[in-house]
């Protein structure tokens, strides 16, 4: 089932890919036949051209940014969509968001800090087996007023689990975890 839908969404990716290039060398193909010689453009090509605003000098990065914008609309909105459905949940969790995370150490303990913005305490589960430190998390939408409506929405809501695996000399029955500011902090000490 999963490969069918990797499968599904490449070939989009793909079709959407060769439809922007394919606009991209009509543009090219245009301006280039205009530089060469004077050939009065028909009444739908000049509102193609205006479309393409290929009346003013031609971006290429500006191009390329409303191709990568076009893009972000297609799969944003196709993501999203499929993301909210309860069925894909099982498909999505495979592709969770991992959050930053850093170790290091002083000169008697392991620090780690995760960044789990948008969660809370209860929401935070921290476990260590077998110099595995393993951290669940759940991300929930905050309440959105009665007759409010997204325009743009890109973060993440849902849950992650991340294993980190622990210096041998870390005492795993010193764990100390603090969650503030969005930031998971959490603390071993080490073995003599």
């Amino acid at each position: 089932m999963r490969d069918k839908i990797l499968i599904i969404l490449s070939s989009v990716l793909l079709a959407a890919v060769v439809i922007e290039g394919y606009y991209l060398y009509k543009i090219n193909s245009k301006v280039e036949s205009s530089s060469s010689y004077y050939k009065p453009a028909s009444k739908q090509e000049n509102t193609l051209l205006k479309q393409l605003s290929i009346n003013q000098n031609i971006n290429p990065f500006k191009e390329f940014q409303q191709m990568q914008e076009n893009m972000d609309k297609v799969f944003g909105s196709f993501n999203a969509k499929f993301q909210n459905n309860p069925n894909f949940d099982k498909f999505f969790k495979n592709f969770s968001i991992s959050p930053a995370l850093d170790m290091r150490q002083s000169r008697n303990k392991y620090i780690v800090n995760i960044n789990i913005p948008g969660s809370t305490k209860n929401n935070i589960k921290v476990s260590v087996k077998n110099h595995i430190l393993k951290v669940k998390a759940k991300m929930q939408e905050t309440n959105n007023k009665k007759g409010s409506k997204y325009i743009q929405k890109e973060r993440y809501i849902g849950s992650f689990e991340r294993e980190l695996t622990l210096p041998q000399n870390a005492d795993e029955s010193s764990i100390k975890t603090i969650y503030k500011n969005g930031v998971l902090t959490i603390t071993f000490d080490k073995k003599n």
